[in-house]
């Protein structure tokens, strides 16, 4: 499969992604050994402003929505 990067997220207009989403981590300033790690959302949450994500490697971890890209499965 291969796979392309849709733009960032902008945080005031983008609805929450939905659960399963697969995204990429990026721009993460306290961890920056996990950018470019893909994951999967399990949900927004609302009052952090986070997403829960887990990562490839099965952390959860909590990050700010312009910290993910969505990654889309393109097939041929």
């Amino acid at each position: 499969a291969h796979y392309s990067v849709s733009s960032q997220l902008d945080e005031a207009d983008s609805p929450p992604l939905a659960a399963g989403t697969q995204v990429i981590l990026n721009g993460l300033i306290s961890k920056p050994e996990l950018n470019g790690l893909r994951g999967n959302v399990i949900r927004f949450i609302e009052e952090k402003g986070r997403y829960a994500v887990r990562t490839e490697h099965g952390a959860i971890i909590l990050v700010r929505p312009c910290n993910v890209q969505v990654t889309l499965c393109l097939t041929r």
